[in-house]
């Protein structure tokens, strides 16, 4: 239809749905190309907002968006001067004089936060530092307080510098600093999707999960408009649920993840997906549930899991490794220690701490549920010992798990008959040092993971 008026209404209407798709976020970058894709192409129609159509373009490009290409060069070709970014040519036209008088016009120490007529090039220094978080958050956290000086008149900007100080503290295990910090912001930051996950996970991790618990309800419930925030924070609120347990909440984690995996699924109930990560949290709430039913249940996902990751599914290394411990632990919990035998995990590639913590297990468990002969125990709990002690060597001691499993194979031995150590190599019975052995690496794994 054309004509001022129609335009106006289209882009208001444009970004009321990218508002909606960046979990109210006025005048954010959403992650649904078509909507961000649309709206690019009505700036650049209407003429007037051929800078903010070019950075939304650039974006995309930027995230795999394929034939933007000669639509970027010709936008930038009407700009007045050359984008403050490299677009991937070697030279841009000069400003006309009329460029410059439109340049001239622009509000240089006060910019306009709207979208119709705004510019905003890509913000090198938060990306960077957003990048750093899982190698080096120390250094994320150090570049964050500087961006929070450096935007703090860029409401936008100022958001995510934001979201990098919260979720920096959060993967420096300075979980009380950043429910502080946090709780500190005014209420439209703390109500920042990224924010309340940062939070919600700090309490997760102090301990507090009766209080995390109505973030993660929050996350899911009300911030999950698109399809990918769906899934992460169904599948967060899924875990907490584990975390806390007993019969309701693991219910409720089965129901949601049940639901996630219909959706992925194309609305088919009670149907495999192709979402991996899905498969398996669905497995793992099974297990949790515990029931035989629920363990074979849990027993397929994994084995189906596996046999699509052997057909060239391109599956990454770290999931194969998941899917792996996933079968072999699911075997301990069934009692079904030939299968797991079978499964070799000591020969596979991936054999980390997380390979040995696992047979630790296995070995420990045929111990304590089994009525063997003494030989026959004290086998079993040697490689328990064996395995748990290559465990904690390998996490350098770090690890809390690992350090519970040490624990409680020596507590074992502090009680082991005389005849039964022998049996291990051990000539004198060292009962008071092997008890005192296992309670500093209680309170060590406690140290690490109150329990």
């Amino acid at each position: 239809m054309g004509g001022k008026d129609n335009l106006k209404a289209a882009l208001e209407i444009y970004s009321r749905l990218r508002a909606q798709a960046a979990g109210g976020q006025v005048n954010a970058p959403c992650d649904d190309r078509d909507i961000e894709l649309a709206l690019a192409k009505h700036l650049q129609f209407m003429g007037g907002n051929t800078r903010a159509a070019l950075e939304i373009y650039t974006r995309l490009r930027a995230n795999g968006t394929e034939g933007l290409d000669n639509v970027i060069l010709g936008l930038r070709a009407l700009q007045p001067q050359r984008a403050p970014y490299d677009l991937g040519t070697h030279s841009s036209p000069g400003p006309s004089s009329a460029g410059n008088h439109e340049l001239h016009q622009l509000p240089h120490h006060h910019p306009r936060h709207d979208l119709e007529g705004s510019y905003r090039p890509p913000v090198y220094g938060i990306d960077e530092s957003f990048r750093l978080l899982k190698v080096n958050p120390q250094r994320a956290l150090t570049e964050a307080e500087a961006l929070l000086t450096k935007y703090s008149g860029n409401p936008f900007h100022y958001a995510r510098v934001v979201q990098l100080k919260a979720r920096a503290l959060c993967h420096l295990s300075n979980f009380d600093e950043c429910v502080e910090y946090v709780n500190s912001l005014p209420p439209e930051l703390q109500n920042d999707k990224r924010v309340i996950m940062a939070k919600a996970k700090a309490l997760q991790a102090k301990g507090h999960l009766t209080e995390a618990l109505p973030l993660f309800q929050s996350l899911y419930e009300k911030y999950s408009v698109l399809i990918s925030d769906k899934k992460a924070n169904g599948l967060a609120l899924c875990r907490h649920l584990q975390l806390m347990g007993g019969k309701d909440n693991l219910r409720a984690a089965l129901n949601t993840c049940t639901q996630l995996r219909t959706q992925a699924a194309g609305g088919r109930e009670m149907t495999p997906c192709d979402d991996i990560e899905i498969e398996l949290a669905l497995g793992k709430i099974l297990q949790s549930i515990g029931k035989p039913d629920s363990l074979r249940t849990a027993l397929d996902i994994y084995t189906w899991l596996r046999t699509k990751m052997a057909r060239g599914q391109n599956t990454p290394s770290c999931q194969a490794k998941e899917i792996e411990l996933a079968i072999a632990t699911t075997l301990i919990d069934m009692g079904e220690w030939r299968q797991f035998d079978e499964l070799q995990l000591d020969t596979q590639p991936f054999s980390e701490f997380e390979t040995c913590l696992c047979i630790s297990r296995r070995n420990l468990q045929e111990l304590m549920t089994t009525e063997n002969s003494m030989p026959e125990r004290s086998a079993l709990l040697g490689k328990a010992l064996h395995w748990a002690a290559l465990a904690v060597e390998k996490t350098e001691s770090t690890n809390a798990p690992c350090l519970r499993q040490l624990s409680h194979c020596y507590h074992l031995l502090s009680t082991w008959p005389q005849s039964g150590l022998q049996l291990l190599g051990i000539k004198e019975k060292k009962e008071h040092e092997f008890r005192q052995l296992s309670a500093l690496l209680f309170a060590k794994a406690n140290e690490l993971a109150p329990h």
